[in-house]
C-alpha cells in the first residue's frame, strides 16, 4: 500500500487535484479530502508503521546480520574441509560476504513485502502534523493506492499542481515547536 499526501494552500486547487486523480484512474474510494471545515482526523485510517521505505531498510539490515552470522559458521566449516592452506579466517570472510549479500537481499524483499501488507494509511505520528496544517488553512489530499503506477501518477499530479512537500512541512512544524520550547525556558 502506498500513501501519498498532497498539501495545498488553496481548497480549489485541492479539489481540482482530486478530480484529476480520479480522471487518471485513481479510485475515488482511495482519496481522502481534508479541509479545516471537515477535519475528521479521528476517522482517518492510519498505520503504526514508519514512513515508506523503512520496512525494506530494516529487512536488509536484519537479513544482512543473519547472513553474516550464518556465513561465519558455514565459511569456517567449508574452509577447514575444502581450502587447505588458505586459512579459516580468509575463507570465513569470503563465505560470510557471500551469505551477507544473499541475506540482505532476502531481508529487503521480506521487509518490503511486510511494509506493503501492513501500511494502511499515513503514520499515526503525522496526525498532529495534519491537524496543524488544517488549522493553518491548508487542504490535504491523502491517497492510498496498491499499485506503484498509481502512486507515481499521484505524485506527478501533486507536483504539477504545486503540492507542498510533507517532509518540509514536518520539518517546519518541528522548528516552530523547538522555537516555542526555547522561548518558554
Amino acid at each position: 500500500m502506498h500513501t501519498e499526501v498532497g498539501i495545498f494552500t488553496s481548497r480549489n486547487t485541492a479539489e481540482q487535484v482530486a478530480h484529476e486523480l480520479v480522471s487518471n484512474g485513481i479510485p475515488e474510494s482511495s482519496i481522502t479530502f481534508l479541509t479545516g471545515e471537515n477535519a475528521d482526523l479521528e476517522h482517518l485510517s492510519t498505520t503504526d508503521t514508519e514512513p515508506d521505505g523503512m520496512g525494506k531498510a530494516m529487512g536488509a539490515f536484519l537479513g544482512g546480520a543473519a547472513g553474516a552470522g550464518a556465513g561465519a559458521g558455514i565459511g569456517t566449516a567449508a574452509a577447514s574441509l575444502m581450502i587447505p592452506g588458505v586459512g579459516p579466517i580468509l575463507a570465513a570472510g569470503i563465505g560470510a560476504a557471500a551469505l551477507l549479500g544473499i541475506g540482505a537481499t532476502a531481508g529487503a524483499s521480506l521487509g518490503a513485502a511486510s511494509e506493503t501488507a501492513l501500511d494502511q494509511g499515513p503514520p499515526k505520528d503525522d496526525v498532529f502534523l495534519y491537524h496543524d496544517l488544517l488549522k493553518n488553512r491548508r487542504t490535504l489530499v491523502i491517497v492510498n493506492v496498491d499499485k506503484d503506477e498509481q502512486a507515481d501518477t499521484t505524485r506527478k499530479v501533486f507536483d504539477a499542481r504545486g503540492a507542498e512537500d510533507v517532509s518540509e512541512a514536518r520539518s517546519s512544524l518541528k522548528a516552530r515547536h523547538d522555537a516555542n520550547l526555547r522561548q518558554a525556558s
